[in-house]
């Protein structure tokens, strides 16, 4: 018999007479993978799933540029619910919004006299979450912000909702094209990565 094999084989008789060796080797990993795999399986995906945010937009008397606004929010994905009267101060911590757009009262009255219009965005996303929500958030609102430039530099009257509506109505210059360069690599979790990685430390 091989020297090697003979030592190797005294040493895992040796080692398995210990229960601390025992306890790592057949209870300890089935334990890592149901708490780890259980753990890791809400992060996998985390990513846009096709579905629009829920937004609560707070503005009281918002005017014709209401429209607008939502519209620019679904383009950005996002699912807008309008309130004029604001959140309710009764409201529970439990029952609030996770996510409020705020504006200035009388926001559409107010563009057109040409007074500024603050915006507030509140969120309890996690930290990545939320960066990416405030760059919709603003992309949205500039985007707003150039149909209002816009539709008033060509109305002879004051900015109007059928200013909008016509400028709404024309084609884009430009247009963007978008196609995929290959098959979508999705990143293990979960089970499907806590398996192999717990045997590949564990050997």
């Amino acid at each position: 018999m091989n020297p090697a094999f003979v030592i190797a084989l005294h040493d895992i008789r040796h080692q398995m007479r210990q229960g601390a060796t025992l306890l790592w080797v057949f209870v300890m990993p089935p334990i890592f993978f149901y708490f780890i795999g259980t753990v890791t399986g809400g992060f996998a995906g985390g990513g846009a799933g096709g579905e629009a945010t829920p937004l609560v937009v707070e503005a009281a008397a918002p005017g014709f540029l209401r429209e607008q606004i939502d519209r620019r929010l679904r383009d950005n994905d996002f699912e807008p619910e309008w309130l004029d009267g604001g959140i309710d101060a009764a409201t529970s911590v439990n029952d609030a919004p996770s996510r409020t757009l705020s504006f200035t009262a009388n926001l559409s009255d107010r563009i057109v006299v040409g007074e500024s219009v603050d915006a507030r965005f509140d969120t309890d996303a996690s930290a990545l979450t939320r960066d990416f929500e405030a760059i919709r958030i603003n992309r949205s609102l500039y985007t707003v912000l150039a149909d209002v430039v816009v539709g008033d530099a060509r109305s002879p009257d004051d900015l109007s909702a059928a200013d909008l509506k016509a400028l709404n109505a024309e084609p884009r210059i430009w247009r963007l094209e978008v196609r995929p360069a290959g098959n979508r690599q999705e990143v293990p979790g979960g089970f499907d990565q806590a398996i192999p990685g717990i045997l590949v430390m564990f050997t």
